[in-house]
């Protein structure tokens, strides 16, 4: 009864989000969609998790609401907030970077994926020399893991494999501009999965997975609306680059997951649950990945025995920054645990705003992601900005991750971002260069 009521509710909203937003695809219809998906899997009880609380379903609510407060205030502001005079300068500025056939963009891409691919390969080299050959890495594949999660590391250069994620960004845009899969789409790809396999983790190919669709979809939706296109032919394409993405990153967890040995055998599973073991896409880690977070904040709220600075959670990779010239304490990288009853240790972006911010936090910063999304959405969509373009899909990932964890916490988040803002008016300054001779 309770997972028709809230795919019911989530049915209306996604409804109420295309009067809004005038498209299927925005910031309303992929929090409810993700959230419906994250709790309906939960109501299932393919394992035997505990009952959530009063408390964590008014936490859920409460944050939809705030989330659902701040797109409404922007929507019904927004003829006097986003003035045109502001933004007339920027006006198709992300039409405007493909000019010169796109040739910029695509030395970017090549460039970012190389200094990306260096640092994967560096790393392995690493390991190589401390485990002997590719063979003994992988096999102590479980002991790098849990070095890693222990905080620990082998040398690796850190934060240049995050260009990766700014080739993938560029070459999403490409992608949707060219209508077709090409070199360009897959080339970020590799560097940023080679690093993933090395640190035995899978949360930095779904970021960057997710980045490209979104970026694609918006990109794509601008775009080719002042444009006539051969419908038909650009969903074929945009079928065959989503799907080839798709199977690299699916074989690429696939790995990790057989690498890194994950633990199926759950004793609170159910038998039907059991009986994807070993799968592709359905695994008893996978249902727990996906599912468990809500439980995890319901553990939280109830014990409530976590202590945090302000914003540490949210603003982590400036405390660890912070912590190396011995200002703050070295905050750790990985969240608590809670045994619900497996243990696991997402929380949903709800339960570190909490922690981040008390109670406040839960109706601020759901308020401000729906009022900050919902501003880049119209200056993107009503004037063309690049910069809002890029804000509007970091937002986003906010959202998507908002399942799992405040994305913010991943260095990948910022810094990619960062890049993209520097690379942009570069680009934008080498094409008038181009042009003016």
């Amino acid at each position: 009864m309770l997972i028709l009521f809230i795919t019911l509710i989530s049915i209306f909203s996604i409804l109420a989000s295309r009067f809004l937003f005038n498209k299927w695809f925005n910031p309303l219809s992929l929090y409810v969609l993700l959230w419906l998906m994250m709790l309906d899997l939960y109501q299932l009880r393919l394992m035997e998790f505990i009952d959530l609380s009063a408390e964590t379903w008014w936490v859920i609510i409460s944050g939809f609401l705030s989330f659902l407060l701040g797109i409404l205030t922007l929507y019904f502001a927004q003829k006097s907030i986003i003035q045109k005079d502001e933004v007339s300068h920027e006006h198709e500025k992300v039409i405007n970077i493909f000019n010169n056939d796109g040739n910029y963009i695509k030395l970017f891409i090549i460039i970012y994926s190389l200094i990306g691919l260096f640092s994967a390969l560096q790393h392995w080299i690493l390991l190589i020399h401390k485990y002997g050959n590719i063979t003994t890495v992988l096999i102590n594949a479980g002991l790098i893991y849990r070095i890693r999660v222990e905080g620990e590391s082998v040398g690796e250069t850190p934060y240049i494999f995050i260009f990766s994620y700014s080739a993938v960004f560029l070459g999403a845009i490409y992608t949707a501009y060219r209508k077709k899969f090409s070199f360009y789409t897959i080339f970020p790809f590799i560097g940023l999965i080679l690093n993933e396999l090395a640190i035995i983790g899978r949360a930095g190919i779904f970021f960057g997975f997710m980045e490209f669709v979104i970026s694609f979809l918006f990109f794509k939706e601008f775009f080719y609306s002042t444009k006539k296109v051969d419908s038909a032919k650009h969903k074929y394409n945009f079928i065959i680059a989503l799907t080839i993405v798709l199977t690299l990153v699916i074989m690429s967890n696939f790995a990790i997951k057989q690498f890194r040995g994950t633990f199926e055998n759950y004793k609170a599973s159910t038998k039907e649950l059991n009986k994807f073991k070993g799968g592709l896409l359905i695994t008893p880690s996978i249902y727990l990945y996906f599912s468990s977070s809500v439980g995890v904040l319901d553990k939280y709220l109830e014990l409530n025995s976590e202590k945090t600075d302000f914003g540490q959670n949210s603003f982590l990779p400036i405390y660890s920054v912070l912590s190396k010239f011995d200002i703050t304490k070295k905050p750790p990288v990985y969240q608590k645990g809670y045994y619900i009853p497996m243990w696991t240790n997402n929380g949903t972006y709800l339960r570190e705003i909490c922690a981040d911010f008390g109670f406040a936090g839960i109706f601020i910063v759901p308020y401000l992601l729906g009022l900050f999304s919902t501003f880049f959405w119209f200056r993107y969509f009503e004037y063309g900005s690049i910069n809002s373009l890029i804000s509007l899909v970091y937002l986003c990932l906010i959202i998507v991750f908002s399942i799992f964890m405040m994305v913010t916490r991943m260095p990948v988040w910022s810094v990619s971002a960062i890049i993209l803002f520097v690379t942009i008016p570069i680009i934008q300054k080498m094409n008038s260069t181009k042009l003016g001779k």
